[in-house]
């Protein structure tokens, strides 16, 4: 039995767990649409060597489909709970940087590093700028209704952080704001509700912003109150404040799709 390669990670080996327990009740179509995700879907516009990428995975592994997961116009699959974030709107350095971190360890997914690790610089830029400019959905990723006070929490999180704690505010540098938002930074406005409570646990845990991640990561833990030089650090947000400013991105306008940029 092999191994989970990131022991932080506990949602990721629960979902694993969700899984096994409901397959022996799960009939082939049913089983089809999850192993597969969108694959069937996809259209015969993207060109063959992506789409082969996007079907297979990298070669050898064909269970790395990137499109199982995200599906081929990077929508995330069309989970509503955000077990896979929506690709689209990000800048091609934001999604070629983080293939790479998976791919070294450096930020932990006992789900996404075997995949990545198997991908080729080439195959990386590929699909970097392939998920970059995909179109936008019509209106936000909006996962249930919300209480008034609780987005109103979320955007003063947003705009203003909550600097007793030493947060920063998110919008410096996820958006949205005016001027330019750094490219290797994601942005957040659209994104599942799921995806963001979930991604800010693992910062407030201490699972993301070891010594292993890139500079961003550890300017991200410092940014959200959590310093990696210290095990054992208490949580800077609290469960609540994490989910209004997941909520409050979920119900933003998505950005307009970056495309591919420049070689910095």
């Amino acid at each position: 039995m092999p191994a989970w390669v990131a022991l932080g990670r506990e949602d990721e080996v629960w979902s694993v767990v969700v899984f096994l327990q409901a397959l022996p009740g799960t009939d082939a179509p049913t089983y089809r649409r999850l192993a597969f995700g969108q694959v069937t879907a996809a259209t015969e516009e993207a060109a063959e060597g992506l789409w082969l990428l996007l079907l297979n995975g990298p070669t050898g592994n064909g269970l790395a489909a990137c499109a199982r997961c995200h599906g081929a116009g990077g929508g995330g699959g069309g989970d509503p709970n955000g077990a896979f974030p929506r690709l689209q709107g990000q800048t091609v350095e934001y999604l070629y940087g983080a293939l790479q971190s998976y791919a070294l360890a450096a930020r932990p997914s006992g789900i996404m590093q075997p995949v990545a690790a198997e991908l080729g610089d080439a195959e990386m830029r590929v699909l970097a700028e392939h998920y970059a400019a995909q179109p936008m959905p019509a209106g936000p990723a909006v996962a249930g209704e919300m209480p008034a006070e609780t987005l109103a929490l979320g955007r003063r999180i947003a705009q203003e952080g909550l600097p007793g704690r030493g947060v920063a505010a998110c919008g410096a540098c996820h958006g949205p704001k005016t001027g330019p938002v750094p490219a290797l930074y994601p942005r957040l406005e659209g994104q599942y509700e799921g995806y963001i409570a979930t991604q800010l646990g693992l910062w407030m845990s201490g699972v993301r912003g070891g010594r292993r991640e890139k500079p961003e990561g550890a300017m991200m833990a410092r940014a959200v109150g959590m310093n990696p030089d210290q095990p054992g650090h208490q949580p800077s947000m609290r469960p609540e404040e994490i989910r209004a400013v997941a909520a409050c991105y979920a119900r933003q306008p998505r950005p307009a799709p970056q495309g591919a940029v420049a070689e910095r």
